[in-house]
C-alpha cells in the first residue's frame, strides 16, 4: 500500500508549504522579479517534496494556466528567473505532446536554494546569491 493509504504519498489532511527564507526573499534578484516570473517560481517551487530537486517537472503550459497569460509570456517568465539564477533547467523537454507533466514531457527544473539531490552534489547551490556554494 503507498504512503499515508494515498497513491501519491500526500495526505489530504496535512497542508503543505512553500517556503523561502528571508534571505532569499530580499535579496536584488528576488526582489527584481516581474510578478508573473514571481508567481511562476513558486508555482516550481510547490512542485518539490523535498527529495525531486533537479526533477521538477514543469511545462509551458503549465506556466501559461497558472499565470494567465500567453506563450511568450510564459517563456519570458523562465527566461527571467534562469537569468536571475533563481533555477536551472536539468533536462530539456520535447516540443510536442505537453499535455500533461506527469508524463515526462516537460522539462526538468532545479531551484537553486534546494538541496540538489544527486550524488555529485550534496547542497543548494545558491548561485541567485553570486556565491558559489561550499565544497
Amino acid at each position: 500500500m503507498a504512503v499515508n493509504g494515498k497513491a501519491n504519498g500526500k495526505s489530504p489532511t496535512k497542508p503543505t508549504f512553500v517556503i523561502m527564507s528571508s534571505k532569499r526573499f530580499r535579496s536584488d534578484e528576488v526582489q527584481a522579479l516581474s510578478g508573473n516570473a514571481f508567481k511562476l517560481l513558486f508555482g516550481i517551487m510547490d512542485q518539490h517534496n523535498g527529495r525531486n530537486n533537479g526533477s521538477l517537472r514543469f511545462g509551458y503550459q503549465q506556466a501559461q494556466e497558472l499565470l494567465h497569460c500567453s506563450a511568450k509570456t510564459a517563456q519570458r517568465c523562465f527566461r527571467e528567473l534562469e537569468a536571475a539564477g533563481l533555477i536551472e533547467k536539468t533536462k530539456r523537454g520535447s516540443f510536442t505532446n505537453k499535455v500533461d507533466a506527469r508524463n515526462g514531457l516537460s522539462s526538468a527544473w532545479r531551484v537553486t536554494c534546494f538541496d540538489f539531490h544527486k550524488p555529485t552534489e550534496a547542497g543548494p547551490s545558491n548561485s541567485f546569491d553570486g556565491f558559489p556554494r561550499d565544497q
